[in-house]
């Protein structure tokens, strides 16, 4: 099971759009951290990691965009996903 801000990440997520790390850390509001915005990024490189979320494409900056196998994992979890509308 992941913990709260891992699935408030994949809930900011969509399969088709991407978001920089910024526009991550605005969308899914505070965390409990100090620097949010490093928190934020280890975050992703851990969900990009185990594959729930991915590069949109190889341009800079990166923009995030969830997975199937993301999406897969919030209807396991009962979340909608579709936070990011």
């Amino acid at each position: 099971m992941i913990d709260v801000t891992l699935r408030k990440i994949l809930n900011c997520l969509a399969e088709d759009v991407g978001f920089t790390t910024h526009l991550v850390v605005k969308k899914i509001g505070k965390i409990p951290s100090r620097r949010q915005s490093a928190a934020v990024r280890s975050r992703l490189n851990e969900l990009y990691r185990d594959g729930y979320i991915a590069h949109l494409d190889d341009q800079k900056p990166v923009a995030w965009k969830r997975t199937a196998k993301g999406t897969a994992l919030l209807a396991e979890m009962g979340d909608a996903g579709n936070e990011h509308i």
